[in-house]
């Protein structure tokens, strides 16, 4: 693991990005994908990453992102 690799729960709770789950339920399987500023060019980018999903696992989380996007307001409360 190089020193540009760490773990991403501690960004995303630098981020405060919320996930409501009940108390049955345990994220099993995350396709984190991150939009990225380089702090010196202000150049943007992408980085994906993944806990062992293969393409086919990347892609079926990808797609029902998808479709939950296209059915549900982006906007929550208090964004409007």
């Amino acid at each position: 693991m190089s020193d540009n690799v760490r773990p991403v729960g501690p960004v995303l709770d630098e981020l405060n990005v919320p996930i409501e789950l009940s108390a049955t339920q345990r994220v099993t399987k995350v396709l984190v994908i991150a939009k990225v500023t380089d702090l010196e060019s202000g150049m943007p980018g992408l980085v994906v990453s993944h806990n062992g999903l293969d393409w086919i696992e990347q892609w079926g989380l990808l797609r029902a992102a998808e479709q939950v996007m296209e059915t549900e307001s982006p906007l929550t409360e208090g964004d409007a």
